[in-house]
């Protein structure tokens, strides 16, 4: 009777484990950053501080193996409009972009360090140089669908 238990528990055991092995965990190493993105962001500067809306696309150029350059386009509920570019390891939660802001008015220039900390979900923190002088922030978003930014330059 007890080396039936004992085979009961042991199949038990290597089904569980054979089920497990089929079932696939999206790490955010695993997931794209390549997409549609809306976002909160705050912005200081040496006159105050202020919050807005961004959304921003992510694209792929090229398909060099073990690193993706990527491409950006960005507007923001202030108004302002920008392009982007920068690198991300296939294997890393975090990247790096620059973003060149193309608006006529308020045109500059930032660097932000990126984390995407889940499979659909960004923090970032940038300092940059524009029309309201020196800056920096820092936001986050969540991947979206049906939202697609187009900045032309």
């Amino acid at each position: 009777m007890l080396d039936s238990r004992l085979f009961f528990r042991r199949t038990i055991a290597m089904f569980v484990a054979v089920l497990a092995s089929f079932c696939v965990f999206i790490t955010p190493s695993q997931a794209s950053v390549i997409g549609n993105w809306e976002g909160n962001y705050k912005v200081c500067n040496t006159k105050a501080c202020f919050d807005a809306k961004v959304y921003f696309t992510i694209t792929k150029k090229g398909t060099p193996k073990g690193s993706d350059q990527i491409l950006g386009d960005y507007w923001a509920n202030t108004g302002v409009a920008g392009l982007g570019k920068g690198n991300k390891q296939s294997s890393s939660t975090t990247f790096s972009m620059t973003w060149n802001n193309v608006t006529p008015w308020c045109e500059g220039t930032y660097t932000g360090e990126y984390d995407m900390y889940e499979p659909d979900k960004l923090k970032w923190k940038w300092v940059g140089q524009d029309c309201l002088g020196s800056n920096e922030g820092e936001g986050s978003a969540v991947k979206m669908e049906n939202v697609k930014v187009v900045v032309k330059n």
